[in-house]
C-alpha cells in the first residue's frame, strides 16, 4: 500500500528542492552563494539522522534522506573535486619509518649491561 503523503510527497519535496535550488543558483551571480549542494546534504542528514537514527519525524523525514542520498553524495563529492584531494599518494611523499629499537624482554635484563666481575662459585657455560 502507497501512503501518498510519506512515499510519493518525500521525494516530491526533495525534487522540488533541488530543482527550485538548482534555479536559483543558476539565476543568481557568480560570486553569490550557491545553495543547492548545502540544501541536498542538509536534507539528507535530516533524514537519515533525525528521522532513521534518532526516530523522530516518522516514515516521512526518514524517505526525506533516502530520496536526498544521492543528491547528498554527488554534492560531497563535488566539495571534495573542488578542493583538489584525490586519493593517490605519489611515492615521495610516504611518510618515513625509523626503524624500531629492539625493547629488552625481562628476561635479558640481567645480562644487559653485563656485571663488571663474574659472581662467586659460578658456573660458566660450556659452549
Amino acid at each position: 500500500m502507497i501512503r501518498l503523503v510519506e512515499d510519493v510527497g518525500a521525494p516530491a519535496l526533495v525534487f522540488a528542492a533541488d530543482w527550485g535550488t538548482d534555479a536559483a543558483d543558476k539565476k543568481s551571480a557568480a560570486t553569490a552563494f550557491k545553495w543547492n549542494r548545502p540544501v541536498g546534504i542538509a536534507l539528507a542528514v535530516v533524514g537519515y539522522i533525525v528521522g532513521g537514527w534518532l526516530g523522530y519525524g516518522g516514515t516521512f523525514l526518514k524517505n526525506m534522506g533516502i530520496a536526498s542520498f544521492d543528491w547528498g553524495a554527488n554534492a560531497i563529492k563535488g566539495y571534495i573535486e573542488e578542493a583538489g584531494v584525490t586519493g593517490r599518494v605519489p611515492a615521495g611523499s610516504r611518510v618515513p619509518v625509523r626503524q624500531r629499537i629492539p625493547v629488552q624482554s625481562p628476561t635479558n635484563i640481567g645480562r644487559y649491561p653485563a656485571p663488571a666481575a663474574k659472581k662467586e662459585f659460578e658456573l660458566t657455560p660450556a659452549y
